[in-house]
């Protein structure tokens, strides 16, 4: 779905003596595609908890999810971090879903 224009307009050249009205458009059309990929993988997390929360490796830990898969489990979230973003290829985790592995039912999203 296609978001509608933005437009802002900002005073530029303050320091100056004539301030200039700026326009500046943003043109959205619709999620990016680290938002569409983030849900992609929510929902695979959703699919699998219970099979995570029966895994070892994985329970009482924070696991990143990418591609349909776990790419990195652990106790330390900093840690997680630099190794989700180490597998995943990427300088950033856009769209990777951050979640921790409880032993109860209940969620907490990061």
């Amino acid at each position: 779905m296609a978001e509608a224009i933005h437009v802002a307009k900002r005073e530029i050249g303050e320091k100056d003596r004539q301030a200039r009205s700026c326009t500046v458009r943003l043109l959205r059309t619709g999620p990016s595609p680290g938002h569409r990929r983030f849900n992609r993988n929510a929902q695979w997390f959703s699919k699998h908890v219970h099979q995570l929360r029966t895994d070892r490796r994985y329970r009482g830990r924070y696991v990143a999810v990418d591609k349909d898969r776990v790419i990195a489990a652990s106790k330390d979230l900093q840690r997680l971090l630099r190794t989700a973003r180490h597998r995943s290829g990427q300088d950033s985790l856009d769209g990777i879903y951050i979640q921790h592995v409880g032993t109860q039912s209940h969620a907490s999203v990061l």
